[in-house]
């Protein structure tokens, strides 16, 4: 069985090493003629410096043959300029995939995937930084961002960052098996129980956008989050029908105002959760919910997790 990660001029070291690394201690953990071989190839011939080391790519991918396994590493940070990829190297993704080799992105390799268009009509994952801009740009794919791990049939995708090692835990599980996956996590300490990319979005996503009077609006319900939500309050502010002011949060921010507000009430509680000692019922209060299980209920349905799991997660 061949494994080939493939890696691009932006590629974090991190994001390439590690998986490698991953597969390289589970056959170590197996019989030589059960383990998988490894290679790394570029995009290109690159160099990747530190201040400490120079990590070179020696083969591009049009050196190597057929691979059971094709991981495309992480691309870096997406803009317009990292988003212009090679004729040659979608076809010989595309083609790879024809043959029956199963492909794999991690983390902003979901954007090189998608531009071969094998996941239109598919499931999708990537970084949740991206999730808008990758909406923008592929809108055929079923981008799945708050996931960890999308898998479609030969195709599969990870969410940001680490995330790459519940992806590679979960091919070392089918791979090798369930025992070989569990010894890795305990052997590297991961946790493999992640279900969910939603803990770990941060709120500056919900103003990357140019409207100003939507911009304003937000100011104001921040100074505001623990007061009841009145919509006719923000209508006059804006000097705007609720039916417009609605239609302006979703344009901008991709929720309506409710919404919204229920979003940075879950965010302000994130922010106690982890900077006080207070209990679940005294956050509740302070973000403006009275009625301890709604909140817990909203909570869940935001960050994926519970107050308390949340708490135990980032403290």
């Amino acid at each position: 069985m061949k494994c080939t990660i493939l890696v691009s001029k932006g590629s974090p070291i991190s994001s390439v090493l590690g998986p490698y690394e991953m597969f390289k201690l589970a056959n170590s953990l197996v019989a030589k003629e059960s383990q998988i071989e490894l290679q790394l190839v570029g995009t290109e011939y690159c160099s990747h410096a530190t201040d400490s080391f120079d990590f070179k790519v020696t083969k591009t991918y049009g050196e190597v043959g057929q691979s059971d396994y094709l991981i495309i590493a992480p691309i870096g940070r997406v803009n317009s300029e990292t988003l212009v990829f090679d004729e040659a190297l979608l076809a010989w993704l595309k083609r790879h995939y024809e043959d029956g080799s199963r492909l794999i992105s991690l983390c902003t390799g979901a954007f090189l995937l998608a531009e071969t268009g094998l996941l239109d009509g598919k499931s999708a994952t990537t970084h949740w930084q991206y999730d808008d801009f990758f909406s923008r740009k592929y809108p055929s794919v079923l981008l799945e961002s708050n996931e960890v791990i999308c898998q479609q049939g030969r195709l599969s995708t990870s969410g940001g960052a680490n995330a790459y090692q519940d992806l590679i835990l979960h091919l070392i599980g089918d791979h090798f098996g369930k025992a070989i996956k569990v010894k890795c996590a305990k052997l590297l300490m991961l946790d493999f129980t992640r279900k969910s990319q939603q803990q770990y979005r941060t709120p500056d996503k919900v103003r990357r956008h140019l409207d100003e009077k939507v911009h304003v609006l937000q100011d104001w319900l921040q100074k505001h989050l623990s007061e009841p939500f009145k919509l006719e309050l923000l209508a006059k502010m804006a000097c705007l029908s609720e039916r417009q002011i609605k239609r302006k949060f979703v344009s901008a921010v991709g929720m309506p105002p409710l919404i919204y507000v229920q979003y940075m009430r879950v965010e302000l509680a994130k922010e106690y959760l982890i900077e006080t000692v207070w209990n679940v019922e005294k956050i509740s209060g302070a973000v403006g919910y009275q009625d301890v299980r709604f909140f817990r209920a909203l909570f869940k349905r935001h960050a994926g997790v519970s107050p308390s799991q949340y708490r135990q997660n980032f403290t």
